[in-house]
């Protein structure tokens, strides 16, 4: 209904939202009407009854009356339509968007509106958990907004008739977030662009809710299996080569858990399927993508071969810049994988073929990659492993295996 005088009133006042525009909307709404009853005064019969009641001549009193009621209604409920009286400060609710106006019509070129943005897990199946997460709204006219309360978000004002991105930055941690917007829960018109922000426009009248889908960020665990021996690898803290170990873990041969994998000569090889998950069973690791880094020297072993689940990596290292060839600059070789990394276990295949003697131990590390605002100053938003900072640092914890070689 606030939709109908909103269009009436910004048509008859020609957009002007002040009070000319509401004494030039009035007058032209009561003329119209004032024009109509004329032609139509004895078929309303309501307002000849109202009119006879109050004024006891029934003819004149019915047209007046409709002038007066229908005129009245347009005018009060158009203004309070734009200016916000009427369903511009009621309690939200999901699903609560005021659509916008309808082409054609003029939205106020200032004022505000309000904003609630409320985050979801969407990995969690068992309910709606809701957290919070460091977000940004920018908007095309320079608006800059910052906000981190998103479980129980409260109504903030956004320009009104403006398109705004909504960017949501890295939460390092299990408890933590990761920064791509998988889904939009809720938010009419809204816009799930490729880089995991959403864009939408603010409406003219009334308010507009936002919901959106984000995993929270997962730690990950680890399982090793010889392909060639047909057994599980022994990791060094315990006795069991079946169990799952976490961030850190040292793996060490078939034999037992004191016993490191023996490479004598060239031409040996290590054949083995590295099973990873997410701890967490309602979370997700790589976010915007992961890296997976492996220590291995070129003097003892020729380059490596990774697939994760049948798919062969590409060794990514010498196309790295910036912040991220600073952080990883120390691996041999840097694979990219472009998918997630949940509680549904993946297989990481690992092969590789020694040209030497080798005794150097193995590192295969899992490097997430995030959104973080810039170190540097400003309010750019930047995607990847590590931040613009002097010392790189890494937006997640890298999670880290180790392979024990004797």
């Amino acid at each position: 209904m606030s939709n109908i005088f909103t269009t009436i009133w910004t048509f008859a006042s020609g957009g002007v939202n002040n009070w000319v525009g509401y004494v030039i909307g009035a007058l032209f709404i009561l003329a119209i009407v004032h024009l109509v009853a004329r032609f139509l005064w004895k078929k309303l019969e309501f307002a000849d009854i109202l009119g006879k009641f109050v004024f006891k001549k029934k003819k004149d009193a019915g047209l007046w009356t409709s002038i007066v009621v229908v005129g009245l209604v347009l005018f009060f409920g158009g203004a309070s339509a734009v200016n916000g009286w009427v369903g511009g400060s009621h309690a939200f609710a999901a699903g609560d968007n005021d659509k916008n106006l309808p082409a054609g019509t003029v939205c106020p070129t200032s004022g505000t509106t309000k904003v609630v943005f409320d985050v979801l897990n969407t990995r969690n199946i068992t309910g709606a958990e809701t957290y919070d997460v460091k977000y940004y709204f920018d908007s095309a006219d320079g608006d800059h907004i910052t906000g981190t309360d998103s479980t129980s978000p409260t109504a903030f004002a956004v320009n009104r008739g403006v398109k705004y991105t909504v960017t949501v930055v890295s939460g390092n941690g299990a408890s933590g977030n990761n920064s791509k917007i998988v889904s939009i829960l809720q938010g009419q018109g809204a816009t799930l662009n490729s880089d995991g922000t959403v864009s939408f426009t603010t409406p003219c009248d009334g308010n507009y809710y936002l919901e959106v889908g984000i995993p929270q960020h997962a730690t990950l665990q680890f399982q090793a299996y010889d392909n060639k021996a047909r057994e599980n690898v022994y990791d060094s803290s315990d006795a069991n080569a079946a169990d799952f170990e976490g961030d850190d873990v040292t793996f060490e041969s078939t034999t037992n858990n004191a016993t490191a994998y023996a490479i004598t000569a060239a031409g040996q090889t290590i054949d083995w399927d590295l099973s990873v998950q997410a701890v967490q069973d309602d979370t997700e690791f790589c976010d915007n993508g992961c890296y997976i880094g492996v220590v291995m020297p070129v003097t003892e072993w020729d380059t490596p071969r990774l697939k994760m689940d049948g798919v062969t990596l590409e060794d990514v290292k010498g196309t790295l810049t910036g912040s991220e060839n600073k952080q990883l600059s120390t691996y041999t070789y840097v694979y990219k994988y472009d998918g997630q990394i949940t509680n549904d276990i993946k297989h990481l295949s690992f092969y590789g073929k020694s040209n030497a003697d080798a005794s150097t131990a193995l590192q295969i590390d899992f490097i997430a990659r995030g959104k973080y605002l810039t170190t540097l100053g400003g309010t750019n938003i930047f995607t990847g492993s590590a931040k613009d900072d002097s010392s790189a640092t890494t937006v997640y914890t890298i999670m880290d295996t180790n392979i024990a070689i004797s």
